[in-house]
Parts: C-alpha cells; sequence; structure tokens
C-alpha cells in the first residue's frame, strides 16, 4: 500500500518491476512449459507493443493518450514493460477463461471481459501514477472497446492453437490485481 503514502511517486516507479516479477512467478507456476506456449507469449508481448505504439504514436486502437515516466524505459514513446503487461492480462484472462464450464465459442467472447474489467479499474489511478495520460482527460470508450477487441484476438488464437496452460493461482492474481485497483480508486 505504498501508493497511497506521500512517497507514492518512488513506489509507482517500482511498477516495472512488479510486472516483470509478476510475470516471472506466473511463468514458474506453471505446471508444464512447452515451446509453443512460450511463442504464444513472446507474439502476445511483441503484438502487443505494437498495439501499443500504434496507440501512442499515431492516436489509434485506443485513442489519444502519453505514457508517464513510471513506466520505466520507453522504446518509440511506448515503456518496454507493455509487452510483459499484455502477457500477463492475457495469460490471466486465458486460464480464467479456460476453467469456465462453457463452451469453448462463449469462452473466447467472454474471456475478453476479464481484461476490460481490469482496465476499468485500472484508468482512473493511471494519470494519478503517472502510468499514462489521456488527451481528453478521460479514458474514451474507444479504448474500452479496443482493449475487447484486441483481447478476442489474442484470445481466439490461444483456442485456436490449443494452447494449454495450467496454473491455479491466476484467479488468485487476477483478483489481487482488480482489489488493488479497486483500493487504490478509493483512496488517491
Amino acid at each position: 500500500m505504498g501508493l497511497l503514502s506521500t512517497y507514492n511517486r518512488q513506489f509507482s516507479d517500482l511498477t516495472p518491476f512488479n510486472l516483470l516479477f509478476t510475470c516471472i512467478v506466473l511463468g514458474i507456476a506453471q505446471q508444464r512449459h512447452v515451446k509453443r506456449q512460450i511463442l504464444y507469449f513472446v507474439g502476445v508481448s511483441i503484438a502487443g507493443f505494437i498495439v501499443e505504439y500504434l496507440g501512442v504514436n499515431y492516436s489509434l486502437i485506443f485513442g489519444s493518450y502519453v505514457y508517464g515516466a513510471s513506466l520505466g524505459i520507453k522504446l518509440l514513446e511506448v515503456p518496454l514493460i507493455m509487452g510483459v503487461n499484455w502477457v500477463i492480462v492475457i495469460y490471466l484472462a486465458c486460464t480464467i477463461a479456460d476453467r469456465f464450464p462453457i463452451s469453448q465459442g462463449w469462452k473466447i467472447v467472454l474471456g475478453p471481459l476479464l481484461p476490460v474489467l481490469l482496465d476499468l479499474f485500472i484508468e482512473p489511478v493511471a494519470p494519478k501514477l503517472n502510468y499514462w495520460h489521456w488527451v481528453e482527460g478521460v479514458a474514451p470508450l474507444k479504448n474500452f472497446i479496443a482493449w475487447y477487441i484486441t483481447s478476442i484476438l489474442f484470445i481466439s488464437i490461444y483456442f485456436l492453437l490449443k494452447i494449454e496452460i495450467v496454473n491455479n493461482n491466476s484467479v488468485v492474481v487476477y483478483i489481487y490485481y482488480c482489489v488493488f485497483f479497486i483500493i487504490m480508486n478509493l483512496f488517491l
């Protein structure tokens, strides 16, 4: 809860390390490692970075925004950690959606709601933590639609390639992120 203290700038600057640590922990907790899984998530990282590049440099996809300094080193105006962030969010969405007792088609349709929900909690505090800033002052509806569409593409590929991930910690990590940002919204 260091972000709630008067030193919140110091803690928000640690966000890239937190994301990298989370990605490593999820990878270690993965019960089986298959080359195809690793290649898929490398692809998600690269594609996620490209999506962010198009968004921040050309106002395509999400709307008009710029990244602050808290997410670390940037390449082409995009923090390098954003590729890792996409991996975490899609990993969590895929592993949680895979647990739904519904058809694969419904998993593909409902799974992307998880990243959108998380983004709903993050957006109000992102400018306060100097993660990113919207030109309009708040995240436009276009952002949430783009999150859904981008996530549905990644999740569809996950299911079409039959990438199997078994990680019982995904639900806990997802809930932790949601609760964390809900608390940030209440107190920042």
